[in-house]
Formats: C-alpha cells, sequence, structure tokens
C-alpha cells in the first residue's frame, strides 16, 4: 500500500499522542485521494469524523496494551499458557477491529540456550518476540524476531523505554507479512515492561530494569478498515 510522504519512515518513532495526527492524516489522505475533498465542508466534517473515530480507538488499544503490562508486573514469571488465556479472553480482533494481536518481546541475552532468537548476528542488545497472540499462521512467523535487529523498530523501543511510555514505531514491513499483491505497510505500538512493576525514576534506572515490550503489530489497510468500517467503503477503501 502506498503511503504519502509524511507517513513515519526510518526517522525517529513518534510518542503515542502523536500516532493520533499521522492516522489521522492518513485518513485524511484517504478522504482527498478518492475525491471526497471536493467539497471543503464535507471534507472536514468527514476528516473530523475520521480523527475522533482513530483517537478512541488508538486511546483503547493503548489501554488494552497497558492491561498487558500489568499482567507481567503483578507476577514473577509469565508462561505461555497463561498469556494466551490472557489474550483469549480479551477477545481482540472482535472487539479491538484492526488489530493484529498482542505480543511480549523479551530483553535477552544471545546465549541463552532457550531462547529463539533470530536473525542472528553481533548487535548491541537484543530481544527475541517469545509471544504473539493469536498464535495464527501469521503471528506464528513472528516468534523468535529480534525488533532490535531493525533500526526503526530498535528506535521505538528504546523510546519507549527511556520515557516509560508508549511509542509507535516508524513504517514497517511486519515480519507477518507473506509478501505479494496483499502485502500492506505496517508499524507497531511498544509499552515498556520493567522489573521494578512501574516505571522507575531515570533514564538510566529504566534502562537497567527493563525487562522487555508488550506490543501490538498493525496492518494500515486492516486497521482503517476496522476502525471506519462502513465509512471505509464510503471513501472507497
Amino acid at each position: 500500500m502506498p503511503l504519502p510522504r509524511w507517513f513515519p519512515r526510518g526517522r525517529a518513532p513518534y510518542a503515542v499522542f502523536v500516532v493520533g495526527v499521522a492516522l489521522t492524516l492518513l485518513g485524511t489522505y484517504y478522504v482527498v485521494r478518492t475525491g471526497a475533498a471536493r467539497d471543503e465542508m464535507r471534507f472536514r466534517a468527514t476528516a473530523d469524523e475520521i480523527r475522533h473515530l482513530i483517537e478512541i480507538h488508538l486511546h483503547t488499544y493503548i489501554e488494552v496494551l497497558r492491561a498487558g503490562v500489568a499482567l507481567f508486573s503483578a507476577s514473577d514469571t509469565v508462561t505461555r499458557d497463561e498469556f494466551r488465556a490472557f489474550v483469549s479472553h480479551l477477545r481482540l480482533r472482535e472487539r479491538y477491529p484492526g488489530i493484529q494481536g498482542m505480543g511480549f518481546a523479551m530483553r535477552v541475552s544471545p546465549h541463552q540456550d532457550s531462547i529463539f532468537l533470530w536473525p542472528r548476528g553481533e548487535r548491541d542488545g537484543y530481544t527475541s518476540v517469545v509471544y504473539l497472540e493469536p498464535l495464527d499462521e501469521r503471528n506464528q512467523r513472528a516468534i523468535g524476531y529480534d525488533m532490535y535487529s531493525d533500526a526503526v523498530r530498535r528506535a521505538a523501543m528504546e523510546r519507549a523505554r527511556d520515557t516509560g511510555e508508549p511509542t509507535a514505531s516508524g513504517k514497517v514491513r511486519l515480519v507477518t507479512e507473506f509478501g505479494g499483491d496483499a502485502t500492506q505497510a505496517g508499524f507497531l505500538i511498544f509499552v515498556p515492561v520493567y522489573r521494578t512493576g512501574t516505571s522507575p525514576q531515570t533514564v538510566e534506572e529504566r534502562r537497567e530494569a527493563l525487562v522487555g515490550y508488550v506490543y501490538s503489530p498493525f496492518r494500515a489497510d486492516d486497521l482503517l478498515h476496522g476502525i471506519l468500517g462502513p465509512t471505509s467503503r464510503e471513501l472507497g477503501l
């Protein structure tokens, strides 16, 4: 899916409130592209509606991710079965249209034999996607992936780690994409998980206490269809 120039690419990641602005512009871009901007009043009304819908959904998605962080904060160890049960109870794709799943990327050492990690190589820090639910055929492709190996993802993760706040990545190709004509542009939102259970006071303390990230991947087309619903058909999406 082609995206306008302003869509975040390899630049510094945006704080989560900027994601709302970015996706608002994305929705507006579609309005313009489909010719709905011919009438200025209609354009403004449609853009306001899209912005409102996006803001509501993004706020909800972020609260879902925070609930995932709370799960890890409440337990010394969250097993795969516990995480699966938690996400299953959320009924993500039924209640939160557009979200591809919820995962946990753990900060790891490349020498941990019990951790599946790819791609291999020397890096200053490693993570591994240890959980991603629902674990369907698409999401299975991400298990073990080190998101620190990609500069765009890593920039967002480091911003989330240092600020303690939800942070979105720039535009990426999700590793869950199969390729071909169905490939969509994507992005991710990360929320840090700290050993202390809450965000430490200083950046240094946050870096030391980092356990990993609860995160969600998003496919741009699916997200917009999920958020806009019938409006997306009116816009020709």
